[in-house]
């Protein structure tokens, strides 16, 4: 499932070992942290319910994960 949180923790487990492999002083490293800190988050809501990561604009997203 597209959001899926395993999914979700995986691609912010990718985002942190490539901040990892930056230095810390660079523009990369803050740059992969917040990109895994939303990813962190992301799966915080799917756990509870994928829904909550829906686009509320868009009737056919919400629908999707509803399912």
């Amino acid at each position: 499932m597209m959001w899926s949180e395993k999914e979700y923790w995986n691609k912010a487990r990718l985002y942190i070992r490539r901040a990892q492999s930056a230095r810390a002083d660079e523009g990369l490293y803050p740059f992969w942290m917040a990109l895994a800190m939303e990813f962190v988050a992301r799966a915080a809501l799917s756990k509870v319910s994928p829904v909550l990561n829906a686009d509320p604009n868009q009737v056919d997203n919400i629908y999707y994960g509803g399912l």
